[in-house]
């Protein structure tokens, strides 16, 4: 397998609209289908609705009101699973967002590599050093830094 047919398995997605245009419907239509089986199966099979019904709290007891069972136990969970849903989805978004830009890196991108809209963490930028810069390296970038504006006429303000 040469490589380029290699990064394209390695890169391979279900839902890839780029790829045949029908495969975006293919897998709604499976997915719509199997929920079809599933509520054909409930509906028609008393032992599987009867199952669902018990362990879902949903059977009507005479001694409390209909759905009561539901929503004291199962239903209940509802809500916490929405609640864990939007907190994972916000830290999820929220360390995408800030997160190197390199695939498959988790560090924290600090710095814009220039020219494109790209942030990447020390590892990955080619303008950060790997090992700690001493004092006096910091000073002599700041003061290539200066000069670079001061050759292209810009002023520089000076500090107090």
């Amino acid at each position: 397998m040469d490589t380029a047919n290699a990064d394209r398995a390695a890169e391979f997605d279900l839902l890839d609209t780029e790829g045949h245009p029908l495969r975006k419907a293919f897998v709604v239509v499976v997915a719509l289908l199997v929920l079809a089986a599933l509520a054909l199966l409930i509906a028609y099979f008393d032992f599987l609705r009867h199952w669902t019904a018990i362990h879902t709290g949903t059977i009507y007891s005479t001694n409390n009101p209909i759905y009561y069972n539901f929503w004291s136990g199962f239903g209940s969970d509802l809500g916490e699973a929405t609640l864990i849903g939007a907190v994972s989805i916000g830290v999820y978004t929220g360390v995408r967002r800030v997160n190197c830009h390199t695939k498959g890196c988790w560090r924290i991108g600090h710095y814009p590599l220039e020219g494109t809209p790209y942030h990447l963490c020390p590892h990955h930028h080619p303008g950060v050093p790997t090992r700690g810069a001493s004092h006096s390296q910091i000073l002599d970038e700041h003061r290539k830094y200066l000069e670079g504006k001061q050759a292209a006429g810009v002023p520089t303000q000076a500090h107090s």
